[in-house]
């Protein structure tokens, strides 16, 4: 008998999974009901990360042996009631997974699967058998490999700096010699265990009084580092200043013998739960988001979903704000707080909510299935500003998923912010056959300085004078590939290109731009008399940080002549203390300092054909017979870097000359519309492939 019988998506039908009663030690048990949502079925839905799928487990469906993860297994195992069935919702099982028709109408459902349900169940993993590190040995290989890799790079690097101590610039590379000498010592051993934990339902009220006290007394809790870091959590979401919550107080003469204290792993424990792979899924976004009520779940402990994100929202405001002079607290809790902050503020939007405002945010996390980069967004958004919303289709190739939905965006808001994205430093793992114009979300996360800029500063700008996307077509070249056609202005050149911004170290970031400025003074020195002011403005993007006390950017704002100053006197003594990754709280140099490293990290500087300054992706190049270019846009905030690949043959237009696009830039004297004065006249049909 076939475990699957055909779903009537007409009539919102899904599946349900029948937990069947057991024991702990029974085998699982369970039977499929299929349900029509319009008929208000009660059901709790499962969210939970697939894990690993190369050892997997059996449980018994319908009389018939059906393959689950193990992490599947254990929620189940978790979940399973001694005395009564449980009705839940679980993808992998309620979804037949071989069959990507039904699989993308019931993905087309989410939202009301996960609207609907009476809870969500957000299981986090089961615990430890035995004793577990919080570093695994493949990441521990991680960072062996990657201080190796750095080690080279350097090495390399500096071998390279010694071919230029004769010339003009030799002082500037000595600098950089020396700043990069320090070797960068590795990670200390690293002890601690996560273990097992004692059973307990925390209720995020007045009922947990009794377990906080014991946290507090009971001797036999003092190893239980589990126990206590939901009690950490617990007394966050109570809202208690930093400072007066015991785990939170660091002793500055802590005894070495005695590092294992409840206040020591407590942290580390709650850092441990708040880094499960489940925070970083893409699916979890919405399956946290949509339910009128969550349970987190972690093994035999479970705390109310509203707990948490309250306790690490509140973590956030204290240590940014109040709390800020707490020791430790900076280095605590980073990742977690910012999924937290990214959820929470989607789930307080008002109004509509598009594919551009999700996808940024969450492009990020995780997906066994790349599609699902964009699929698992669909859910969450409820404005399509008139165009047909995008269907899950999972006989689509990755490409043409991504591809889809960056025409999507472009067209809905009349705005190439969508092109924009941050550099991709491996360009040789870039997806093949997908189009340069289009972002590759299977990239990994870029610095918080490039997000910086790409959500901040770059909406401030207007290059393209208010004028919105205008004829954006595509086409298929001869080979296939897509072929984006829009009507554009070239407005310059690259004539001279130094060096990349990369960041390696503060020394390195000021020695780089000493670097610039000798270059802009070389070029521009004797013939513009405003190139220093004009200098300092593109140093900070012609942008200003809007501090808050604390790590945290309220964010961005047109900088204006007393902040040019500021900049200016930056550069000109680039004695300036060093550049912070965040708000510092001490004023002008903090958010000096943060605008010019949001502006200018992983880009290269640049003189134009016609004598501009700029800020260019790390891939433009001074390529031969003809230079990387600059065009404008309709519908572009900023002008953007595109490079001559020659004729390909497009059917319906025939040869054409092509461009591949590699990202937005700044360049001082267009940013405002002044270039779009030429578009009337010198527009062209640019094909980008």
């Amino acid at each position: 008998m076939a475990v699957y019988t055909p779903l009537n998506t007409q009539n919102k039908e899904t599946r349900l999974l029948l937990l069947h009663a057991g024991s702990s030690d029974e085998p699982i048990q369970c039977s499929l009901q299929v349900v029509s949502l319009h008929h208000g079925p009660q059901y709790e839905a499962l969210s939970y990360v697939w894990g690993s799928q190369h050892s997997n487990t059996s449980i018994d469906l319908s009389g018939q042996p059906f393959r689950v993860t193990p992490n599947l297994h254990a929620a189940l195992k978790r979940l399973r009631l001694a005395g009564s069935q449980r009705t839940l919702w679980v993808d992998a099982v309620c979804i037949n997974q071989a069959d990507n028709d039904e699989k993308a109408a019931q993905v087309a459902m989410m939202s009301d699967i996960y609207t609907d349900t009476s809870g969500a169940l957000l299981w986090l993993g089961e615990e430890p058998d035995t004793p577990v590190p919080t570093v695994n040995p493949a990441q521990s290989q991680e960072v062996d490999t990657l201080l190796l890799q750095t080690d080279k790079f350097l090495a390399d690097l500096a071998s390279a700096l010694d071919t230029w101590q004769d010339t003009e610039i030799g002082h500037l590379a000595a600098d950089l010699h020396r700043s990069i000498q320090t070797p960068i010592p590795g990670p200390a051993p690293d002890n601690f265990l996560i273990t097992r934990t004692r059973p307990h339902t925390w209720h995020g009220d007045d009922r947990d009084t009794r377990a906080l006290l014991a946290a507090a007394t009971d001797p036999d809790l003092t190893n239980d580092s589990i126990f206590h870091a939901f009690a950490l959590f617990r007394l966050l979401a109570a809202d208690h200043h930093l400072h007066t919550i015991p785990y939170l107080d660091l002793d500055p003469d802590p005894d070495p013998d005695d590092a294992q204290t409840p206040p020591t792993h407590a942290r580390r424990a709650a850092h441990w739960l708040a880094t499960r792979p489940w925070w970083s899924r893409i699916w979890t976004a919405q399956e946290c988001l949509l339910p009128r009520a969550s349970t987190l779940l972690y093994g035999p402990v479970s705390m109310p979903w509203d707990t948490v994100l309250t306790g690490l929202l509140n973590f956030q405001r204290h240590r940014d704000t109040c709390c800020a002079a707490v020791p430790g607290v900076r280095d605590m809790l980073n990742q977690p707080v910012e999924a937290a902050r990214d959820l929470d503020e989607l789930r307080r939007t008002r109004g509509a909510v598009s594919l551009a405002r999700v996808l940024p945010t969450f492009r990020y996390r995780g997906a066994t299935d790349s599609r699902d980069k964009v699929y698992a967004l669909l859910p969450l958004v409820t404005e399509w500003y008139g165009a047909a919303p995008l269907v899950p289709d999972y006989t689509k190739p990755v490409g043409h998923v991504y591809t889809e939905a960056v025409l999507h965006i472009a067209r809905a808001s009349r705005s190439l912010h969508v092109l924009c994205r941050p550099p991709e430093m491996e360009e040789e793992k870039r997806m093949p056959g997908l189009p340069s114009w289009v972002m590759d979300l299977s990239q990994p996360a870029a610095a918080g300085a490039t997000l910086d800029r790409l959500a901040g500063m770059l909406p401030l700008n207007d290059a393209c004078g208010g004028v919105g996307v205008q004829g954006m077509e595509v086409y298929e070249d001869a080979g296939g590939a897509k072929v984006l056609a829009m009507q554009g202005v070239r407005v310059d050149a690259l004539r001279r290109a130094s060096a990349i911004m990369v960041g390696l170290s503060d020394a390195a970031m000021r020695d780089t731009a000493k670097w610039w400025l000798e270059v802009a003074r070389e070029e521009l020195g004797m013939v513009d008399g405003e190139w220093e002011g004009k200098f300092a403005r593109m140093m900070c993007g012609d942008a200003m940080v809007i501090p808050e006390v604390g790590q945290r950017v309220a964010g961005f704002r047109r900088a204006t002549e007393e902040d040019c100053r500021r900049v200016r006197a930056w550069v000109e003594s680039l004695q300036a203390p060093a550049l912070g990754d965040g708000i510092d709280g001490e004023g002008e140099i903090g958010a000096v300092s943060h605008a010019v490293k949001a502006a200018t990290q992983m880009r290269a500087f640049i003189v134009s054909r016609e004598g501009r300054m700029g800020l260019v992706p790390n891939m433009a190049r001074l390529t031969f017979p003809r230079p990387d270019e600059i065009f404008l846009f309709p519908g572009g905030k900023t002008p953007v870097v595109l490079r001559d690949v020659g004729v390909r043959d497009i059917p319906g237009i025939g040869p054409t000359v092509c461009h591949t696009f590699l990202g937005d830039c700044y360049l001082h004297g267009v940013m405002d519309g002044e270039g779009m004065g030429r578009f009337a006249e010198e527009k062209q049909m640019i094909y980008i492939v």
